[in-house]
């Protein structure tokens, strides 16, 4: 028998607990406006990407990855859990695949090889290659693929209570 996502608030508990100790997630009011602009964002986003990928591969990655970023952050808020600045967009990756992994293993390692990607586009190094045409198309379904999960999940999630 399968468990739904809200049966699973044993698996990943204890990471959500360490994560607000070390502050690097913080509790705020669950609030549906704020869940379904995170969204929305993320679906404007990707329609940006796609029509800027052939010109801008860099920006344009940035883009599809804020998209997946903010998919992700607004499992976390429909939850009332957001990242601080000391947790920043790895506790987004950490708290997700805490709680999720399973059944969204793969697409939250995916998430983190963007993040990575992403992070050698913010940080270049000489002679390393930049982003690519093909970096934006490979990144592409990844995003769409998270807000399409986010989506699904965000409705059966309950509020974390300490």
């Amino acid at each position: 028998m399968t468990r739904s996502v809200t049966d699973q608030w044993g698996q990943g508990r204890g990471t959500i607990l360490q994560l607000r100790r070390e502050r690097h997630l913080e509790t705020i009011p669950p609030h549906p406006t704020h869940v379904e602009l995170l969204l929305n964002r993320a679906e404007q986003n990707l329609t940006t990407v796609q029509q800027i990928s052939q010109d801008n591969p860099g920006l344009a990655y940035d883009g599809l990855y804020d998209a997946a970023r903010f998919a992700l952050t607004a499992i976390l808020a429909q939850q009332g859990l957001r990242p601080t600045r000391v947790g920043g967009h790895l506790a987004v990756v950490e708290a997700v695949r805490a709680q999720l992994d399973p059944p969204l293993g793969d697409k939250i390692l995916q998430f983190d090889r963007l993040r990575r990607t992403r992070h050698r586009n913010e940080y270049p190094v000489p002679d390393a290659p930049g982003i690519t045409r093909h970096d934006v198309a490979t990144g592409l379904p990844v995003a769409q693929g998270l807000l399409a999960v986010a989506r699904r999940v965000i409705p059966n999630l309950p509020v974390f209570h300490a």
